[in-house]
């Protein structure tokens, strides 16, 4: 019998079809294209063995840093959400080496501490005990030393963490923010909507932590700067989680290209094998349905 989550996970998919198709025609390389067609294999069939083809294979691209998309200079102000102990920004400067100025946020007292203790040897990082969202705020946290900080609504003042904005915490201009805060990514685009506006700064986003947030943070941040391509990686072989959203800004489109993407249909037929359609498929149901609607109906 499935399971309720997986009837959950697919009812999205269902549901919010239209916007799966807008991301996939926004997606910048090939690559991204197929690991957001691996994961949404896996959502239709969750079969591990989509997972294994979506991973990362390339040990040189690290998470948030994949130098495909990625690239950064010594007047970087790089913007670190869900700062753990530190770890990704150590990551962010073995990769690239040099930068302005990095602000990293992490709630969990014991973390932060950890945190401040690794970053204390570099300059110029500030390191905040908050976590980050829409607006300034208060909340109660389930500590549990993990990397996995969980937050839920409450006035202890024993447990309460401050939250903050990035635009009203920020005042200079940023070029680079990543966001790992389980699940609490989508007030945190909204608390830095006016640096994204703005600034245009690059974006890696994690987008697993709830099931819609695949579609609706790309969503949001075309809403709030249409000026961006995006970009997918998954950085877990064994597990959906760990996938990455890149946002990068870009030239404009002119209105016509966008105007033609916006009004194509498109149908999609997802094998549920890992080897594709075969020849002999395509002449049934899976192949024919597809080239009729484009043979006349311009699909």
């Amino acid at each position: 019998m499935t399971s309720g989550a997986y009837r959950f996970v697919l009812h999205d998919l269902i549901k919010n079809i239209y916007h799966y198709d807008w991301l996939y025609g926004r997606l910048g390389d090939e690559i991204s294209k197929r690991v957001f067609t691996r994961l949404v294999q896996f959502k239709v069939v969750p079969l591990l063995k989509f997972i294994e083809l979506a991973y990362n294979e390339s040990g040189e691209y690290h998470q948030y840093f994949d130098k495909g998309i990625v690239d950064c200079d010594e007047n970087e102000v790089f913007v670190d959400c869900g700062g753990f102990v530190g770890d990704t920004t150590e990551d962010y400067v073995q990769q690239f080496g040099k930068y302005k100025k990095i602000y990293v946020y992490e709630p969990e007292k014991d973390n932060f501490r950890i945190c401040e203790e690794n970053l204390k040897k570099y300059n110029n990082i500030s390191v905040c005990q908050a976590g980050v969202g829409e607006k300034s705020d208060r909340l109660s946290m389930s500590e549990h030393g993990s990397s996995s900080t969980f937050m839920k609504s409450g006035n202890s003042e024993e447990a309460g963490i401050e939250i903050i904005s990035l635009d009203s915490h920020i005042r200079e201009k940023v070029t680079f923010i990543k966001m790992d805060i389980e699940g609490f990514e989508i007030p945190a685009i909204l608390g830095a909507k006016n640096h994204i506006k703005k600034d245009k700064p690059k974006l890696a986003v994690c987008t697993y932590h709830i099931v819609s947030d695949i579609w609706e943070i790309p969503r949001l941040i075309h809403a709030i700067s249409p000026d961006y391509k995006f970009y997918i990686r998954h950085y877990e072989k064994t597990q959906n989680w760990e996938t990455v959203l890149y946002a990068i800004p870009a030239e404009k489109r002119t209105e016509e290209k966008r105007e033609n993407s916006e009004n194509q249909k498109r149908l999609v037929a997802l094998s549920p094998l890992e080897s594709g359609w075969h020849n002999y498929e395509l002449l049934k149901d899976c192949g024919v349905i597809p080239y009729l609607l484009y043979k006349n109906h311009g699909w």
